[in-house]
């Protein structure tokens, strides 16, 4: 007795006895595994089903016209369930890990029951959301798609329906309240898209962070049915912000566009504005799709069959982004100045909005349209709550109205701009030549209304009259010359039409003549009206890349191009698939004509209302300077237009400048010539502004 009592109290006897007892467990556990259930997991382990799932396409790029990077997609990974060997008792604790790690990581994902049922924790109540209405409760509960409840039995107590969703998704009452609710908002998910579910993947959260990948990914035992699948989200560069209304962006397609377009999905990702949208038919690519076996736990084993996604086509534009961001600056340098002269007479320290547009006068292509008022792309992409609250405040912005595209949508009057037209319209018509000379003694009654000149000009010709921007000369040569043969030299130009150029929701303008007061105001054309007409202003309202395309088709002799964004579309083997068109129409000006409007344009350069910057400009510049009224000078400035192209002798490039508020057109001559300073690489403005040179216009 003593000898067992002290084998029973070795230590080594009693360590060996705690192995053999493990070794047992072990044993037996093996012996379940292989013999009593061996058959059922060599018959899970040869189980194999298919699931098939699409692979989204790639974006095309988005550059600048040297291949700078503005638009561009970053891979991203999702989180989608599905039903393939989950049981149904671990369902549940599944669905809450993962929305509890959705929760906790910050990811957004859907749970749209929330928008109908809510959950107070602080009252621990349940409340269905308050602009429901019974109706609304009773056709969503009775829908057959849901839960396709009788009439008798919905219920219009959040509490209750509660309980019903408890026992209707077998959410036992180990759960609390709370957990029960994140449960059955991710079953919610499941039963709204149940044969996606049963035969292949839902989705249930898009671009999740690492931290949520690395944790599905390590703990995919705990995580049966869920699995992550990669995809592309569209991303823009720093670079992209100052071209934002050319490039545009991306949103969710609509119930709309979706019905319009039966090739689209409702989680497609498509073009809402800009490039992005204009050319959204080859940004788009094709997606392909994956067959696929998986065995028990979900790997996958083969693919059966499938496609290869066709990625969309890189865009090319015509702009070049740092000319676009030197006119960008340019235009916020001049603005400052302008507000720092304010007078509160004249200039009311206002100056705000503002448009510069720069076009290749041979091809019709934009090298810059720059609106300073502008938003960053990433906002309507990204769902951090920065760019969220960024994307509101841009929207819902009445002031700047960052979302308008000013270049092409806004509409203004053109002011003395328009003069030339006028000119052109005289000199064709043999109203007046070169040399013929109207007087201007600051008044002229016309049609028995009054109208006025800065400066008594005395007799002089058209070139000085362009030069120096006198009204009364106008005034007169409009009713000589005939409102019908002003109109139809506007329409030659372009003005009253949408240009063409390759960007949606462009405005038409208006011309000032006969049919639209008939058509707008149901009264009768006078002389006094074309007078008023003839000098840029009356119902005359244009857009500026309308201004930009005349002022090119001057530099030209009369080549109208049609403005365009779009420099050429190239497919995934670097072929060329569209370029932007480079053809143009004549507009029949002769080159008598043309020559006098073009020394008349230099003259405003080197003695006129632009000569304060241009005067000792080391490049030959033509250029017309407009002041716009708006009805709203007794405390708001006018508006400041100009124009210019250069080299005179020979022009390149073409430009227009329209500051909203600008006081004077010859104020906003300066961002013209900082903009040129850019692209012809010329010394520092000091060095040129003659300030002994002080300019105004009508």
């Amino acid at each position: 007795m003593e000898r067992i009592t002290a084998i029973l109290k070795n230590r080594y006897f009693i360590l060996a006895l705690i192995m053999l007892l493990i070794m047992a467990v072990f044993i037996g556990k093996l012996y379940k595994i292989q013999i009593i259930d061996g058959k059922l997991y060599i018959s899970q382990a040869a189980v194999r089903i298919e699931r098939g799932y699409d692979i989204q396409a790639a974006r095309g790029n988005i550059y600048d016209r040297n291949g700078v990077l503005l638009a561009y997609n970053r891979e991203c990974q999702n989180v989608y369930l599905t039903k393939a060997f989950t049981a149904s008792a671990n369902l549940n604790p599944t669905l809450l890990c993962l929305y509890d790690l959705l929760t906790q990581n910050n990811e957004s994902f859907l749970k749209s029951l929330t928008s109908v049922l809510e959950y107070n924790q602080e009252y621990e109540t349940f409340v269905f959301n308050e602009n429901w209405t019974e109706q609304d409760l009773l056709t969503w509960q009775t829908r057959p798609d849901l839960f396709a409840r009788n009439e008798s039995a919905v219920q219009y107590d959040a509490n209750e329906f509660f309980k019903y969703l408890r026992k209707y998704f077998y959410v036992d009452s180990s759960y609390s309240d709370l957990d029960a609710y994140k449960i059955v908002t991710m079953r919610y998910e499941i039963l709204k898209m149940r044969p996606d579910y049963i035969s292949g993947y839902v989705h249930i959260a898009s671009d999740v962070s690492l931290d949520t990948v690395a944790y599905i990914t390590e703990n995919s035992h705990k995580l049966g049915g869920v699995s992550l699948r990669k995809s592309y989200v569209r991303a823009y560069t720093e670079d992209a912000a100052k071209v934002a209304h050319i490039i545009g962006y991306v949103g969710l397609v609509s119930e709309q566009e979706l019905k319009a377009d039966e090739t689209l999905s409702p989680d497609y990702m498509i073009g809402k504005m800009g490039v992005e949208q204009y050319c959204e038919k080859y940004l788009r690519g094709q997606d392909g799709y994956a067959v696929v076996e998986t065995d028990v736990s979900g790997k996958v084993i083969s693919v059966v069959e499938g496609k290869r996604p066709i990625n969309g086509n890189d865009v090319y534009l015509t702009i070049d982004i740092e000319l676009q961001k030197a006119a960008l600056n340019a235009l916020e340098v001049t603005i400052e100045e302008i507000i720092a002269k304010a007078d509160n007479e004249k200039n009311f320290g206002d100056a705000n909005a503002a448009v510069a547009i720069v076009i290749d006068v041979d091809t019709g292509e934009l090298l810059v349209c720059a609106n300073n008022k502008y938003f960053d792309p990433s906002w309507f992409v990204d769902n951090d709550e920065q760019s969220v609250g960024k994307r509101m405040e841009t929207i819902t912005d009445e002031v700047n109205t960052p979302m308008f595209n000013r270049a092409i949508q806004a509409m203004y009057t053109p002011g003395s701009i328009f003069k030339p037209i006028v000119a052109i319209a005289g000199l064709e018509s043999n109203t007046i030549t070169a040399e013929s000379l109207i007087e201007c003694r600051m008044k002229a009654e016309i049609g028995e209304h009054n109208f006025t000149c800065l400066s008594w000009h005395g007799k002089i010709n058209v070139t000085k009259a362009i030069e120096q921007s006198c009204n009364i000369f106008f005034n007169q040569l409009g009713v000589d010359t005939g409102i019908d043969t002003i109109d139809a030299w506007a329409r030659a130009f372009g003005f009253g039409e949408k240009t063409g150029i390759d960007l949606p929701n462009e405005s038409s303008g208006i011309i000032s003549g006969k049919e639209y007061k008939m058509q707008t105001f149901g009264e009768r054309w006078w002389p006094a009206d074309t007078a008023q007409t003839a000098i840029g202003q009356l119902y005359n309202n244009f857009t500026p890349i309308q201004i930009a395309s005349y002022t090119a088709t001057l530099a030209s002799a009369g080549k109208k191009y049609t403005p365009h964004v779009v420099l050429k579309i190239v497919d995934e083997s670097g072929d060329i698939v569209y370029e932007g068109d480079k053809s143009y129409t004549d507009i029949g000006m002769s080159k008598e004509t043309d020559a006098t409007i073009r020394h008349a344009m230099e003259q405003v350069a080197k003695e006129g209302t632009a000569s304060r910057i241009f005067s000792k400009y080391p490049l030959r510049v033509a250029a017309k300077t407009g002041t716009a009224e708006t009805g709203w000078e007794v405390d708001s400035s006018s508006n400041g237009l100009s124009i210019a192209y250069a080299p005179a002798d020979n022009p390149e490039i073409a430009a227009c400048v329209v500051i909203e508020k600008g006081v004077w057109g010859s104020y906003t001559v300066p961002a013209l010539m900082r903009i040129f300073n850019e692209y012809f690489d010329i010394q520092p403005e000091e060095e040129i502004i003659d300030d002994t040179l002080v300019t105004n216009e009508q």
